[in-house]
């Protein structure tokens, strides 16, 4: 897994504009993000194909 620069701040991003509204959905959002990514080296084939060749 890598994260890119513009991921980290897209991410960043999400949590401020949900977390303007409502912290508590912004937290759970991210905790529900790092969990699914947690969750990628013993689960590689994990989610949808990318667009992208190569990526999911």
């Amino acid at each position: 897994m890598v994260w890119t620069r513009l991921a980290v701040h897209d991410l960043y991003c999400i949590r401020e504009y949900i977390a303007a509204d409502n912290p508590n959905a912004a937290q759970t959002l991210i905790d529900m993000i790092a969990e699914a990514i947690e969750q990628l080296p013993a689960y590689p084939q994990l989610g949808r194909i990318g667009r992208v060749r190569g990526t999911r």
